[in-house]
């Protein structure tokens, strides 16, 4: 968040109430000209009137100029600039003026931070689907155009041929799927409420080649829906499934108002030079076995939906992870 220094800053009715209380001194002063009959040379009482005039508009003029005007202009003068690409635009103005511009200028540019992130990240994103989509639209492709022009193939090879492509299709129709999960995720309201106990039976059906054991705190309700709870879970276990592992454990432990539920397996682990883009998405060590590398993202931008986290933790065997989320009916904020 883009925040303005911290200093003190009159208020727009301050700002106001002095350029009134000036404009009305100087009436005052006039009147006193006047009513008392003060003694003066002639043309004096109109000079000083012009003078007193004169002073006030100046005051009200630099008032209104420094503290409303200047800082406005600065700031239409950065919209202009950023709305043309220019991201150097973002960030505090010179100047601030009152406490309501000053609260105005932080918004702004906190949204346009944000905004830019958006961008930065849909362009990204989007370079990363097209390159996972290309690849096997062109080995579809290739393979189809042999299919069609070598009429001397023999059904082996033909057969070869078709199920690459359809191997192909599967890792699309994952990879949309994948996709779509992570749309989800990424929009999703937290609402609802669930326990592990609630999804413990679904997550071993679905993973028979793991023991998956709970060990504490079944019965908590957390924030969270019963279906995001489970898809959290099962890309947990799918990823523990991928590398190796043939236990996976899950403990629930509370602190205040959220949860602390660390999720552990026996597999291969993770490496520490992959640690820090676990969590990036289409980030896979298993692409050539059909890994998309969206598990984890999935599981982080749920978990953020829902006022929660997820990190990785160190440990001597396998991968362990620590899940933070609000339990259910506690003033939901972000957890870090």
């Amino acid at each position: 968040m883009i925040t303005a220094p911290r200093k003190w800053r009159p208020s727009l009715v301050m700002v106001t109430a002095g350029m009134i209380g000036v404009v009305l001194a100087v009436a005052v002063a006039g009147f006193a000209v006047v009513r008392f009959n003060v003694r003066a040379p002639p043309g004096m009482e109109l000079a000083t009137a012009i003078a007193l005039a004169l002073l006030a508009a100046v005051v009200v003029g630099f008032v209104f100029v420094r503290a409303i005007s200047r800082p406005l202009s600065e700031l239409a003068e950065r919209a202009k600039q950023i709305s043309a690409g220019d991201v150097s635009g973002i960030g505090p103005l010179s100047h601030y003026g009152t406490r309501e511009l000053a609260a105005l200028s932080e918004s702004f540019m906190t949204m346009a931070q944000s905004l830019s992130n958006r961008s930065t990240y849909l362009r990204t994103y989007s370079r990363h689907v097209s390159h996972e989509f290309k690849t096997p639209l062109t080995a579809i492709g290739g393979a189809a155009e042999l299919l069609l022009d070598n009429e001397t193939m023999s059904p082996e090879q033909r057969r070869r041929f078709l199920e690459n492509i359809l191997a192909d299709i599967a890792r699309m129709t994952d990879l949309l799927e994948k996709l779509n999960q992570q749309a989800q995720a990424e929009t999703a309201a937290p609402a609802g409420a669930a326990r592990l106990a609630d999804v413990t039976s679904t997550l071993q059906d679905q993973f028979p080649g793991l023991d998956i054991a709970i060990s504490e705190g079944r019965q908590h309700s957390l924030a969270i829906g019963p279906e995001s709870l489970i898809l959290v879970l099962q890309h947990l276990a799918a990823n523990a499934e991928q590398h190796g592992a043939r236990r996976l454990r899950v403990a629930l432990e509370t602190d205040a108002d959220a949860a602390r539920i660390i999720v552990e397996d026996d597999g291969a682990g993770i490496s520490p030079g992959n640690r820090e883009r676990v969590f990036d998405p289409f980030f896979t060590t298993r692409r050539s076995d059909g890994g998309t590398g969206m598990g984890l993202a999935i599981v982080r931008s749920m978990l953020e939906a829902h006022h929660g986290a997820i990190r990785l933790l160190d440990s001597e065997s396998g991968a362990r992870f620590e899940l933070r989320l609000p339990l259910a009916g506690a003033a939901l904020h972000k957890i870090s």
